[in-house]
C-alpha cells in the first residue's frame, strides 16, 4: 500500500540509521578514550571491580614510597651502627695496645676519649627526617601492604626495632668513663717503701736506700737545697734548688719545680706541717733517695736504730671511686712471720670474711657503699682499709693484728693510723710517725693497689662492641625487608594495572575495524533513508 501519510520505510531505514550512529559514538568514546568500561552505566559490576582495583594500586604506591621513606631511615641508622662498629673496633684496638708496658697510656687514653666522644656524636648525627633510630630502643611498625578479602580489609606491618647506642645511659654504657690508665696510679696519690726520721738531731744515714722518707726539717738553715739521688741504673745524682722561704713548703715547692726531680720524685709537706716526705713516683724502678742538705748543713733529725726500719704506704687520691670486685693487697709481718690479707670491694661492711684465696690468705670486704661512691674521698677509702685491717679476722693468739689507738704492748699488736687520706702503720697511732714499724722487723711491707683488669676493660669494650654488631645486622636485615617488600609491590601494582586494563580497556583494533564498518553501515542507512524518503514522490506520476 502506497500512502503518502505513512512511510515505512523511511520509518525503517530512520531506526536502522540511528542504531548505527549510537553505535558509531560509542566506538568513537572508546577509540578516545581507550576504556570499554568508562563508567558504571557501561558496565557496571565491571566498572566496580576496576575502581576497586584502582583504589588498591593508589594505596600501594602510597605504601611503595612509605616504604622507600622508610628504608631511608634505616640505611641511615644501618651506617650509622656500622661506623659505630669500626669506632668500636678501633677502641679495642687502643685498649689492647695499652697493656703493652712501652706505650704510653695516657696518649692511648686520650685517643680512646676521642674514638668515644666521636661515637656520641655519630649517634646524635643518625637522624633521617627528624627519625633518630639510634637513641631510643622501641619497635617501629611500618605499614608494608593492604591485603583485601571478602571479609573486608587489612594492613600489613614489618616491625623493626630501634636500638639505644648512647654511651651515656644507652646499650653502650660500658663505654662510658673507660679507661686504660693505671688503677694504681689513678687511685693513689703516691705509694711507696718508707723510712721515718723522728724529731731530734743527727744525721739522714736512715734515708739510704728508700724509695720514700719522711723527715722531721726543725731547725731549717737558709740556703740552697742539696738532693741526691741514685737513678734506675746504680750513678747516684744531685739535684740543686733555691726555695723561695725557708720552710717546708718553700723546700716542697723548690723541688716540685725541678722538672728533674719531677721526673722521678713528688715532695710535700706532712700533716703536722713540720714533717717533708720525699717519695719515688715509681717504686718499681730502682731509683732512691739518698739525702738532703740546705745551706750545707743535713737536715735535723734522729736516725732510727736500724735502716731495715722500712715499710710501705700509701694515698688515696680524691673523688677517685674504686670499682667493684676490685683487690688491695697488704703484706705484713707479724712476730717476725709473713702475713698477707686481700681487701676486696663488695656489698658487705668493711672486715667481713669473704672467704680465702688458693694460698690460704684470708680476704675481707670493703664496703662498696662507700669506697665506689661518687666523689668519694681518699680519707673515706683510707678509713674503711683501717676498719678492714682492724676486724677481729685478723687475730693471732686473740690479739688483732692491727689495733688502733694506745701504744702496742706486743709485737703481735700494730696500730693501722689513717693520716688524712694517707694509711700506713705506726707504733702508737700518731699522726706524727708516717710509717714505723714496732720492732724493726714487723710491719706492713707492701701495698699492693689494684691494677688495671684488661680482661675486664676489653669484656667491656667487647659487650659495646656485640651491641652495635647486632644493630646494624637488624637495621640491615630490616632494610633488605622493606627493599623486597617494595619489589613486590611495584610487581603487585604493576599486575594490578594490568589486570584493570584487561577489564576496561578497549580493543582498538577491534574498535577501529567496527569503526569502518559502521562507517558503511551509517552511509548504507543514509541512502537507504535518502530512497525511502523519494517513496512518496511516485505518487505524483500517478497524477500527471
Amino acid at each position: 500500500m502506497a500512502s503518502v501519510n505513512t512511510n515505512i520505510g523511511a520509518m525503517t531505514a530512520l531506526q536502522t540509521l540511528k542504531k548505527t550512529n549510537t553505535s558509531m559514538l560509542e566506538t568513537q568514546n572508546k577509540i578516545a578514550t581507550g576504556l570499554k568500561v568508562g563508567s558504571a552505566k557501561d558496565a557496571a559490576a565491571t566498572w566496580a571491580i576496576a575502581s576497586s582495583m584502582r583504589a588498591d594500586v593508589a594505596t600501594f604506591k602510597a605504601v611503595s614510597e612509605n616504604l622507600s621513606l622508610s628504608s631511608s631511615t634505616i640505611a641511615t641508622a644501618r651506617g650509622a651502627a656500622e661506623k659505630v662498629t669500626d669506632l668500636i673496633k678501633e677502641v679495642k684496638t687502643k685498649v689492647t695496645n695499652a697493656q703493652n708496658g712501652a706505650m704510653d697510656k695516657a696518649k692511648i687514653q686520650a685517643d680512646v676519649d676521642g674514638l668515644i666522644n666521636q661515637i656520641k656524636s655519630v649517634v646524635d648525627s643518625s637522624s633521617f627526617n627528624g627519625i633518630n633510630m639510634l637513641k631510643s630502643a622501641n619497635t617501629e611498625r611500618i605499614l608494608s601492604s593492604i591485603d583485601r578479602s571478602s571479609s573486608g580489609v587489612s594492613a600489613s606491618y614489618i616491625e623493626v626495632g630501634s636500638y639505644n647506642l648512647q654511651v651515656s645511659g644507652g646499650s653502650l654504657s660500658s663505654l662510658d668513663n673507660l679507661s686504660v690508665l693505671d688503677r694504681g696510679e689513678l687511685l693513689l696519690g703516691d705509694s711507696g717503701d718508707t723510712t721515718t726520721v723522728i724529731a731530734g738531731t743527727g744525721a739522714n744515714a736512715a734515708m739510704e736506700g728508700a724509695k720514700q722518707v719522711t723527715f722531721a726539717s726543725g731547725g731549717i738553715v737558709a740556703g740552697d737545697v742539696t738532693f741526691t739521688y741514685q737513678d734506675n741504673k746504680g750513678v747516684n745524682q744531685t739535684i740543686t734548688v733555691t726555695p723561695g722561704a725557708a720552710t717546708n713548703t718553700g723546700i716542697v715547692n723548690a723541688l716540685n719545680a725541678s722538672s728533674e726531680f719531677k721526673a722521678n720524685f713528688y715532695a710535700e709537706v706532712g700533716p703536722n706541717a713540720t714533717d717533708v716526705r720525699i717519695m719515688a713516683k715509681d717504686r718499681t724502678t730502682d731509683t732512691k733517695v739518698n739525702a738532703v742538705s740546705m745551706g750545707g748543713a743535713g737536715f735535723a733529725g734522729t736516725v732510727l736504730a736500724s735502716a731495715s726500719q722500712t715499710g710501705a704506704a700509701m694515698s688515696f687520691n680524691d673523688n677517685q671511686p674504686m670499682k667493684s670486685g676490685e683487690v688491695v693487697q697488704i703484706d705484713y709481718r707479724i712476730n717476725s712471720t709473713d702475713h698477707t690479707v686481700k681487701l676486696q670491694v663488695s656489698d658487705a661492711a668493711n672486715g667481713t670474711l669473704l672467704g680465702t684465696d688458693a694460698d690460704g690468705n684470708k680476704i675481707l670486704a670493703l664496703n662498696s657503699a662507700v669506697v665506689t661512691k661518687f666523689n668519694v674521698t681518699g680519707a673515706e677509702i683510707a678509713d674503711s682499709i683501717r676498719s678492714a685491717l682492724t676486724s677481729s679476722e685478723l687475730q693471732t693468739g686473740g690479739n688483732n693484728h692491727f689495733a688502733v689507738g694506745a701504744a702496742a704492748t706486743h709485737a703481735a699488736s700494730i696500730a693501722a693510723a689513717v693520716d688524712g687520706q694517707t694509711i700506713g702503720l705506726s707504733n702508737n697511732g700518731s699522726a706524727n710517725l708516717f710509717m714505723n714499724s714496732v720492732d724493726g722487723s714487723d710491719g706492713i711491707r707492701a701495698f699492693t693497689p689494684p691494677v688495671t683488669d684488661y680482661d675486664a676493660v676489653l669484656d667491656k669494650v667487647e659487650k659495646a662492641l656485640t651491641t652495635a654488631i647486632d644493630a646494624a645486622a637488624s637495621f640491615g636485615s630490616a632494610q633488605k625487608r622493606l627493599d623486597i617488600q617494595k619489589d613486590f609491590i611495584s610487581t603487585l601494582t604493576d599486575a594490578l594495572t594490568e589486570g584493570i586494563g584487561s577489564l576496561v580497556d578497549a580493543d582498538l583494533n577491534e574498535e577501529s575495524a567496527r569503526l569502518q564498518a559502521l562507517q558503511v553501515q551509517q552511509q548504507l542507512g543514509t541512502q537507504a533513508l535518502s530512497i525511502a524518503n523519494q517513496a512518496p514522490q511516485s505518487i505524483l506520476s500517478l497524477f500527471r
